[in-house]
């Protein structure tokens, strides 16, 4: 098992190295002379792209329960509500402001609570 481990760590090393290179040439191309042609923009942008895309599908999504909130508050109308915390599932208080900033707080203590 210690030899599949030490594989697949050298494997994810291989591929943060990858991305890293990836990205340094990209740097490159954008910091030469002649950066601004077609061909150079279109290179760096391939290789940015490139990382980016892997970097999505390697790294893992975390919840992002405030993001969630956000969410699920745009879909109601009005400037102040009630939903289900997407943290604990208590109630979340939210209000809109005339600006479109949204502020919501769970009752539950230590949960959510945030403004903008």
């Amino acid at each position: 098992m210690g030899d599949a481990r030490q594989r697949l760590s050298t494997y994810h090393a291989g591929i943060w190295d990858a991305l890293l290179a990836a990205d340094e040439a990209a740097a490159a191309i954008e910091a030469r002379a002649d950066a601004h042609a077609m061909r150079q923009r279109a290179a760096s942008e391939a290789l940015r792209g490139f990382a980016a895309g892997v970097r999505e599908a390697l790294i893992p999504q975390q919840a992002d329960p405030v993001r969630e909130a956000l969410r699920l508050i745009a879909d109601v109308p009005g400037v102040e509500g009630e939903i289900s915390c997407p943290e604990c599932s208590g109630r979340l208080r939210w209000s809109r402001a005339e600006n479109g900033h949204v502020w919501g707080k769970c009752e539950s203590g230590g949960c959510l609570m945030w403004m903008m």
